[in-house]
């Protein structure tokens, strides 16, 4: 491996730390923007998703790597170009607008280090979002869904069933990221007031709840881990029931386990952030006013929340069929 393509390396594995400390970084790095706004990013995940994203730009002007591509020559005509391909694809406005906030963030990091000036800054942005909208993905958890998948965990009752059981009602009881289950730390957790400190996208803290039953099914599984070993809540466990209590389960690994425990139980499958959107849909269809849903999941916009609504087609029905005429 090159010294070059070592220092975008580090920005890539779900399960390495992300160090500037430790990957002899050379000066070279320092001077590209790509580098530079990517190191900009609070979140690994953000890192990973944006490096892709700018992957795949470089790849379609014919760059294979992110260190050979001239980013300060950048202009509006290559930018509506790459626009044009996505739409073509057939890209939704959510996605395409993605790609070009990284690549927004490579121009604003070059004007930062002083390869493009600020006039040309300037006209780099005016190249305006794409409009539209298209019908979000993901779905929510019907009860009778998390209710098998509790009851399955629940019949074996080993140590790993007690672990998914508590990350499951976490991910559905107080609407945790998958990240943020991975990151949870014994010290995070209150039980005298059921409440978890979670640090979330952007390093923002919240203090989430959850119902009685939540704090059971994780009082459970930490009466099982116990104390020592990693910070971390969740903790791996070995084909023969061993606890690794050096080894955080990592967010891969939580989302495998949910394809395993949905393909076991006969479930159409989900993903962890499906778990959210279940808390979100649950709590508006319990009738929490939605400013209440977007403080509880963190969220900056309250039109980030309206995007987890999953009560659907048959609660449109309802209300529409109560409307006199």
């Amino acid at each position: 491996m090159s010294e070059k393509s070592s220092n975008f390396e580090i920005i890539e594995a779900e399960d390495r730390n992300f160090s500037l400390g430790s990957s002899g970084i050379n000066e070279n790095a320092l001077k590209n923007p790509a580098f530079v706004y990517l190191t900009s990013l609070g979140s690994k995940f953000s890192r990973t998703g944006m490096k892709n994203a700018l992957l795949r730009f470089a790849k379609f002007f014919g760059f294979q790597n992110l260190e050979t591509v001239p980013w300060e020559r950048i202009n509006v005509a290559s930018i509506n170009l790459y626009k044009t391909q996505l739409l073509k694809e057939g890209r939704s406005p959510n996605t395409i607008n993605t790609y070009l906030a990284a690549i927004r963030g490579v121009i604003k990091a070059a004007w930062q280090i002083g390869l493009i000036s600020d006039h040309e800054k300037l006209i780099l942005a005016t190249v305006k979002p794409v409009r539209g909208s298209r019908k979000y993905s993901g779905r929510a958890l019907s009860q009778i869904e998390s209710s098998k998948l509790i009851s399955f965990c629940r019949a074996k009752n080993e140590a790993i069933d007690i672990r998914d059981i508590a990350i499951i009602s976490l991910g559905i009881g107080c609407g945790l990221r998958r990240n943020e289950l991975s990151e949870l730390k014994l010290d995070d957790i209150n039980f005298t007031d059921q409440s978890i400190r979670v640090i979330g996208k952007g390093n923002k803290e919240r203090i989430v709840c959850g119902s009685e039953i939540v704090f059971i099914r994780l009082k459970e599984w930490i009466n099982i881990r116990s104390g020592g070993g990693c910070p971390e809540v969740f903790v791996r466990i070995g084909k023969h029931g061993d606890l690794r209590l050096n080894r955080k389960l990592s967010p891969m690994a939580i989302f495998k386990m949910l394809q395993k425990r949905a393909q076991a139980v006969g479930l159409e499958k989900f993903t962890p952030h499906d778990l959210r959107r279940t808390f979100a849909t649950r709590m508006l269809d319990v009738g929490a006013d939605i400013s209440i849903v977007k403080e509880a999941m963190g969220h900056s916009s309250i039109n980030t929340t309206q995007r987890y609504d999953r009560r659907g087609l048959e609660k449109v029905r309802e209300y529409s069929r109560s409307i006199q005429v």
